[in-house]
């Protein structure tokens, strides 16, 4: 009979209980654990990618270091749209879920202060929750072109897909034809940024005058 069968937690080997927490695999975890344990995932948002092994190495030593490598794991993208290639880490997540924290705090704090009547600190812990929110990177859509279709890219084909990869196909490069440049420099000069003068040096430039 296996542990999930016997209601034993599968980090810390004790009871159960009727509350606990599904992780990877299927396995589950007891409350205990569970809080002991997300006080330091970098993930803590995603509990079902924590592993059995990660969850004991913590609540056994007690120190996060026993798993390093959790940290610096690189998860490698693509997008399916454009084909930009973007990788982060756990580090990278756990910058995200301290920003929401704050952000969070933050936000609650504004209201409380709204709440007493100092708005001048309301404004204040209302945008430093706003500018803690802007700083999150949503990992979950390209960063180029914010597609959400995007693949996970597994050792085999990162090793193809890598920028520095003899078999990478780098995307053409970018022409800007000489008519593209000149409407660019007559809508500066249009929004006046840029003299008359200025405007004909640039076209006779671009013309090969």
């Amino acid at each position: 009979m296996d542990k999930k069968a016997k209601k034993i937690c599968a980090a810390c080997d004790g009871k159960l209980g009727m509350i606990n927490l599904k992780i990877s695999d299927g396995k589950r975890i007891c409350v205990d654990c569970h809080h002991a344990y997300d006080k330091v995932a970098t993930n803590k948002w995603k509990p079902e990618t924590w592993t059995v092994e990660a969850v004991k190495a913590y609540i056994e030593k007690g120190q996060y270091e026993e798993v390093p490598d959790l940290i610096n794991q690189e998860f490698r993208t693509k997008c399916n749209v454009c084909g930009n290639i973007f990788c982060y880490t756990q580090a990278d997540l756990k910058r995200n879920s301290r920003l929401a924290t704050s952000g969070v705090l933050s936000s609650l704090g504004g209201i409380a202060s709204a709440l007493s009547g100092n708005t001048i600190a309301s404004s204040v812990q209302t945008g430093n929750a706003g500018n803690d929110i802007d700083r999150i990177i949503d990992y979950d859509k390209c960063q180029k072109c914010n597609s959400t279709d995007i693949s996970t890219l597994d050792d085999e084909a990162w090793e193809v897909e890598k920028p520095n990869s003899p078999h990478h196909k780098q995307p053409p490069p970018t022409t800007v034809s000489s008519a593209d440049e000149i409407m660019k420099f007559k809508q500066l000069l249009d929004s006046g940024i840029i003299t008359q003068e200025e405007f004909d040096t640039k076209k006779k430039e671009l013309l090969g005058m």
